[in-house]
């Protein structure tokens, strides 16, 4: 054993001396990147929402141009009807708020709040329900990707549990790219982040793409204001 620990040490020690090949980073290697990601990016709002839908789009992803919480209440209930569905879960304030707009057009359907209950009860409920609605806490526009930050969300259930998922991005939220994201990021809101582009997919088995494999099949996002 102690032979067997010994040759583990030294390999490791003689690992360390091994200079790493990676470029060194200079001090204005940001400003570089920053430039470079600037000429690919429209820096105006609906130049950016344009590249976020477009983005979207390519990774299989549904942009709908609609901003009033009656309005989304009721693309919702359409594809609900058109799917068969019948029960929602949602997560946040706003989401709830578009939830009471969906019960008063479609006062058949279920509503869940993916924050009450115990986390048990609440997995395996929210486990079955086919819809979720969400909020994202940011975007970017450059790679279609929503970020949500877990400490302000009630509960991240509803955004990989169910098949369908709705989103509601504020434009006012959606930088150009991943570089301006991550510089919103502090220690206080930066420890945990999720980050959705598109449905959930893999091609790990014989490159077969599966959606769905550990997430949402359907990603609908809207660009909600309010």
């Amino acid at each position: 054993m102690t032979a067997s620990r010994e040759i583990i040490l030294d390999a490791i020690r003689s690992s360390l001396k091994v200079p790493s090949n990676l470029p060194q980073i200079d001090e204005e290697a940001d400003q570089r990147i920053r430039k470079s990601l600037q000429s690919i990016t429209p820096r105006d709002a609906a130049g950016r929402l344009k590249q976020f839908a477009e983005e979207l789009e390519k990774i299989s992803g549904e942009f709908v141009p609609l901003g009033a919480e009656t309005e989304i209440a009721g693309h919702i209930a359409g594809v609900m009807k058109e799917n068969g569905y019948s029960e929602l879960a949602f997560s946040g304030e706003r989401a709830k708020s578009v939830a009471r707009r969906l019960a008063e057009l479609s006062p058949e359907t279920g509503l869940v709040d993916g924050a009450e209950g115990n986390f048990e009860q609440r997995r395996d409920r929210i486990a079955r329900i086919p819809v979720g609605l969400v909020e994202a806490s940011w975007a970017a526009a450059d790679v279609a990707s929503l970020a949500v930050i877990c400490d302000e969300v009630p509960s991240l259930l509803p955004h990989y549990l169910t098949e369908c998922v709705f989103v509601l991005m504020n434009p006012k939220k959606l930088l150009a790219n991943l570089f301006e994201l991550f510089e919103k990021m502090t220690p206080s809101n930066g420890t945990n982040i999720v980050l959705v582009a598109g449905p959930s997919r893999t091609a790990d088995i014989e490159k077969i793409l599966i959606l769905g494999a550990h997430g949402p099949k359907r990603l609908i996002v809207f660009p909600a204001e309010f």
